[in-house]
């Protein structure tokens, strides 16, 4: 199973070719990124882009990728659990059962020390700081702004019980975002 994304987007590309899309063009977030997942949906498709060339809320090359419908087709989200496009064709519901009889099954986390994480491999100070270097996308004409998605967990305070939704994160300007 993939333990990065570098490693599953190869996996897809190799188990599930053509679910992955790489734009090389330069693109704007606002509104183009949509546009081009929208035309695929309205042909009953759903690759992954990822968009290599596209600019940030300064309207200038962004030094990082945006990756987006990664899971907009069971094929995508088959290759997660180590399967092929053809076993997912042969039995659809195959990943959402895998998903269920793993959900039981708790795995000790492994602790890595700050030095050695991938994640601080580059660290900025709150002075280099800038939301808007990011590629992010507005979808619709009458967004208030530019929207990251992002997970959210939440426990509940009075059973315990953990949940997980996605919510969107205005971009207001460089240092400051509003979650809705």
């Amino acid at each position: 199973m993939p333990k990065d994304l570098h490693t599953w987007i190869e996996d897809v590309e190799r188990l599930a070719p053509g679910e992955i899309l790489r734009i090389e063009k330069e693109i704007s977030p606002r509104f183009e990124v949509l546009a081009l997942i929208k035309h695929f949906e309205d042909r009953g498709q759903g690759p992954a882009f990822l968009f290599e060339n596209i600019l940030n809320l300064k309207g200038e090359r962004s030094e990082f990728s945006l990756f987006t419908n990664t899971f907009a087709s069971r094929a995508k989200l088959g290759v997660t659990f180590g399967l092929s496009a053809d076993e997912v064709r042969r039995r659809p519901g195959l990943p959402t059962q895998i998903i269920s009889d793993r959900s039981g099954r708790r795995i000790k986390p492994v602790v890595v020390s700050p030095s050695e994480a991938p994640c601080k491999e580059r660290v900025l100070s709150e002075a280099e700081t800038d939301l808007r270097n990011f590629p992010v996308v507005t979808q619709h004409e009458l967004d208030m702004g530019p929207y990251m998605t992002m997970g959210a967990v939440a426990a509940d305070p009075e059973t315990g019980n953990h949940n997980l939704s996605w919510h969107l994160l205005m971009i207001k300007d460089g240092k400051r975002a509003g979650m809705y």
